[in-house]
């Protein structure tokens, strides 16, 4: 079942690649004016980056698979834009398959900005802040039923799989530059805040804690205006 799994988000990377396009194609269809102003229906495509992750250490040295920090990732939001002022809010959803194991992360994020040119015959540049919540999710193979300890990395028990997973609130900067109408390229970077305990899905969890994980965004962002 986990092989399957793997192979099936191996093969949703380019899945995620044409679905971006054909979101590209929809904004550029839609697109009917030149009009920066109004509500409007959001597809990104983000690769977003955990350096130094507590989970990822914690994952390789419990089972020996070394996690990469990076994934990729889907989103669709709703955001407002009048003359300068921008608001925004979306889910988005990611992960990263490796040879015996995946790593999933899912959240929702809330955006405010300032536009400083909302004319369409121009690149217009937004900065703003943006506030959210996330959880990562490791899965691998190990023991079923079992303890946990987090000082000295032991696993008792025996079985198959078990799921690492917490939940933290993050914050930072976004800076994005529309070049074309309703196309986007957007930066970030979210200081990890408030994160949760470790939970284990296969027994308990002994000398738990609680370690945050900043991130850094580099994606696109394409737009289907709903008002005009």
């Amino acid at each position: 079942m986990k092989t399957k799994l793997i192979i099936l988000l191996n093969k949703s990377i380019m899945n995620r690649i044409l679905l971006f396009f054909a979101c590209f194609a929809l904004a550029s269809t839609v697109a009917a004016q030149n009009n920066r102003t109004g509500f409007r229906l959001d597809f990104e495509d983000f690769a977003i980056f955990h350096p130094g992750m507590d989970m990822l250490n914690e994952v390789k040295a419990l089972s020996g698979n070394d996690y990469s920090s990076f994934m990729i990732s889907e989103g669709v939001g709703l955001s407002y834009n009048s003359q300068h002022l921008m608001f925004r809010a979306g889910a988005w959803i990611g992960g990263m398959a490796h040879i015996s194991a995946y790593k999933i992360a899912y959240g929702g994020d809330a955006f405010v900005g300032y536009t400083f040119n909302h004319k369409p015959s121009r690149p217009a540049l937004t900065l703003g802040l943006n506030v959210g919540v996330e959880k990562n999710q490791c899965h691998f193979d190990v023991a079923k039923d079992v303890v946990l300890d987090m000082e000295t990395h032991a696993v008792a028990g025996s079985g198959q799989s078990f799921v690492l997973s917490n939940r933290q609130f993050v914050v930072g900067p976004r800076i994005s530059v529309e070049m074309f109408e309703n196309h986007e390229i957007v930066l970030g970077y979210d200081f990890g805040l408030a994160p949760t305990e470790y939970e284990f899905s296969s027994g308990q969890v002994l000398n738990n804690r609680k370690a945050a994980s900043h991130r850094i965004i580099i994606g696109g962002r394409v737009s289907a205006p709903l008002s005009k």
